[in-house]
């Protein structure tokens, strides 16, 4: 049965009511919202399509329009078919995908009172050079020991002011040797005198931001070499973990060798050293190879790995393969070796062992880094 009019809800006959046209005397905001409300409630044509059709037949209409809408938070947009195959390169064109190892950046040299000081500081200046890195140059020396005895209390006293003075006095004539080189041919140079830490620490903390650390051989005649604590080349390789240069005491010292010798055992350490040496390959006239094999005499025959492969994909090639030694190698062998080529650098990984619950380096590491007359390129 149908409804009276008497009982139509008031607010039904609201709903029905046309909207009124906008006044003369309303502001230009009403003015514009109720012409916006009157575009809302028009029917649309026949032909029009809304949503996602919509969308679709809009994209197709505009091929080249950048699709503007608004991605999730942490997803990354997809990559164009062109991007993802390189198309944007050119037709016909192959990207090159062959590893390359950046370039020395950044040195350290380690400058003590030892008279072998100012040459270190020389070779790491013309290696800045050379590969236009930037050249850090950190004087760190260790305190004396001083005695709590009462009776030595005058003795370490003079000690102690001997000890200042020659101090300050290498100090000073190494800065002056850093002042008339800084400007000539190096883009970028710093001085850093680290007295309140220990020279170990000190060294090795400033060498994770360095990729090559520039270090002197220990010399036993010198009585500056006692302000450096034993075994100092060990200790940096260990804390560090860097690629270091040892420059000898005695021998000839050039700053781009001629003759490079690898010194290779399937170690990790050797496979860094490998790489660390790849600037100064690049740039010598000779690569010798010398190796062991086996690693052990328990270790069954294995086909070694093959280096040379991997040095061509940088641009270095072997010239010379030394017999393999036997797989005992000592470092006296390796000199001898190193001696009878004329070898003007050594690139060696160092092997340990553990002894008194550390990580020292064994004896053959150790003898070729405290006997070698020639540059020793080293990492642990």
């Amino acid at each position: 049965m149908p409804r009276s009019p008497s009982t139509t809800p008031p607010w039904a006959w609201a709903w029905a009511m046309p909207t009124p046209p906008p006044s003369s005397t309303c502001w230009s905001g009403c003015r514009a919202t109720s012409h916006r409300r009157d575009r809302s409630r028009r029917p649309l044509p026949p032909t029009a399509t809304t949503g996602a059709a919509a969308l679709r037949q809009r994209k197709v209409a505009t091929p080249g329009r950048r699709d503007n809408r608004r991605r999730l938070p942490g997803l990354a947009p997809t990559l164009s078919k062109s991007r993802r195959t390189g198309a944007s390169r050119g037709a016909g064109t192959t990207p090159s995908f062959l590893p390359t190892v950046a370039a020395l950046g950044s040195i350290l040299v380690h400058l003590d009172a030892t008279a072998c000081a100012e040459v270190r500081l020389r070779i790491a200046h013309e290696l800045a050079a050379a590969h236009r890195a930037r050249l850090d140059v950190l004087f760190a020396v260790s305190p004396p020991r001083l005695s709590l005895a009462w009776s030595e209390i005058g003795l370490d006293a003079h000690r102690l002011a001997l000890h200042l003075h020659r101090h300050a006095r290498q100090r000073a004539r190494t800065l002056a040797a850093f002042e008339r080189l800084q400007g000539t041919g190096v883009p970028a140079a710093s001085w850093t005198h680290a007295w309140h830490e220990p020279v170990v620490a000190a060294v090795a903390r400033r060498a994770w931001l360095s990729d090559l650390v520039v270090l002197g051989q220990h010399d036993p005649r010198d009585a500056a070499a006692a302000d450096l604590p034993e075994g100092f080349v060990e200790a940096v390789l260990t804390e560090s973990g860097r690629p270091v240069l040892i420059i000898p005491r005695h021998g000839l010292v050039v700053a781009r060798p001629a003759r490079v010798l690898i010194a290779w055992r399937e170690t990790r350490a050797t496979a860094q050293a490998l790489v660390a040496a790849l600037p100064f390959m690049r740039q010598a006239s000779e690569i010798l190879l010398v190796g062991t094999w086996p690693a052990t005499p328990h270790d069954p025959p294995r086909p070694g790995l093959d280096i040379e492969s991997f040095l061509k994909l940088h641009g270095v090639s072997i010239d010379h393969r030394h017999p393999p030694l036997r797989a005992a190698l000592t470092g006296d062998d390796l000199l001898q070796v190193a001696h009878d080529v004329a070898a003007q650098l050594i690139v060696m990984g160092c092997s340990e062992r553990e002894r008194l619950r550390r990580l020292a380096c064994d004896e053959a590491t150790r003898t070729v880094l405290t006997r070698a007359r020639t540059v020793v390129l080293a990492m642990r």
